[in-house]
C-alpha cells in the first residue's frame, strides 16, 4: 500500500502515516505554479476501482506503482501551469462531481454511466471530500448547493484555518483521504471544528477519525492511498 502526499507535510505526520502505508513524498518537478508543487490530486484521479494518471505524471512516481504492480491507466490531458484541473474530480459509486467542461475525456468515459453534478469550482477533489456516496464536507459554497440540490447530506466546512503555501488558506477536501473505514487527516480538527460539527457528521457518515499531526490543517491536494 502506497500514501502518496505532498513532499511540504509535516515530518510529525509523515512519520504517523508511514505505520499504516509505505509514504511516497511527491513532487511535481515545476510542472505546475510552485503552490501547487506537492499536490498529487493535480496529477491522479482515483476512484474505487481505477487509477488515472496524467501522461506528464513524473516518472518516479509512475516507476514506484509499476514496482508495487498497481494498475493504473493514462488520461489524454497533461498537466501544466494553466491547465491543471482536469483530474481534480470527485466520483462515488453514483454520481461525478466536476467541472464537466474540463474534465480529462478518459475519466470521463469512466463516469458515463454515473449522475453527473457539474460544479463551477475546477479544483474539485481540492474542495471536496466524499465520505460515502451520500456523505460530502466541502469547503466550496457553489459545491455545497449543487449536491444540496440532488439531495445528498453535504456539511460546509470553513477553510480559514486550513494552511496552504502560498496562499491565504487551503481546501478541505486536501487535508485528508480515506483508507478501509478511516479518515485520514494531515493535521488536527482542533482548529477547524472548535464545536464538533465535522467529527459528529464524519461519525454519523461511519468513519473513524485518523489526525496525523497536531497543528492545524494542512492542504496538500488529498493523501492517495493506492494498492494493497
Amino acid at each position: 500500500m502506497l500514501a502518496i502526499i505532498d513532499y511540504r507535510t509535516p515530518e510529525m505526520a509523515i512519520k504517523k502515516l508511514a505505520s499504516f502505508a509505505e509514504v511516497l513524498l511527491f513532487r511535481a518537478q515545476d510542472l505546475v505554479m510552485p503552490q501547487l508543487d506537492g499536490h498529487p490530486d493535480i496529477f491522479l484521479y482515483q476512484d474505487a476501482d481505477k487509477l488515472i494518471l496524467a501522461p506528464n505524471t513524473p516518472p518516479y512516481l509512475l516507476e514506484k506503482i509499476t514496482q508495487h504492480g498497481i494498475k493504473f491507466q493514462f488520461g489524454q490531458s497533461e498537466v501544466g501551469l494553466i491547465d491543471c484541473t482536469n483530474y481534480n474530480c470527485v466520483s462515488t459509486s453514483t454520481h461525478f462531481i466536476h467541472q464537466l467542461d474540463i474534465t480529462d475525456p478518459v475519466i470521463r468515459k469512466l463516469n458515463k454511466n454515473k449522475k453527473p453534478i457539474h460544479t463551477r469550482q475546477a479544483f474539485t477533489r481540492c474542495s471536496l471530500t466524499a465520505l460515502s456516496s451520500a456523505y460530502f464536507i466541502s469547503s466550496d459554497k457553489n459545491i455545497e448547493m449543487a449536491l444540496n440540490r440532488e439531495g445528498l447530506h453535504v456539511l460546509y466546512a470553513n477553510p480559514e484555518m486550513i494552511e496552504l503555501h502560498g496562499f491565504r488558506h487551503g481546501l478541505f477536501g486536501g487535508t485528508n483521504g480515506i483508507l478501509d473505514g478511516r479518515i485520514f487527516f494531515n493535521g488536527s480538527l482542533d482548529y477547524s471544528d472548535p464545536d464538533g460539527r465535522i467529527r459528529k457528521f464524519i461519525s454519523d457518515a461511519g468513519l473513524d477519525i485518523i489526525q496525523l499531526h497536531n497543528g492545524p490543517l494542512f492542504d496538500g491536494g488529498s493523501i492517495f492511498f493506492v494498492g494493497r
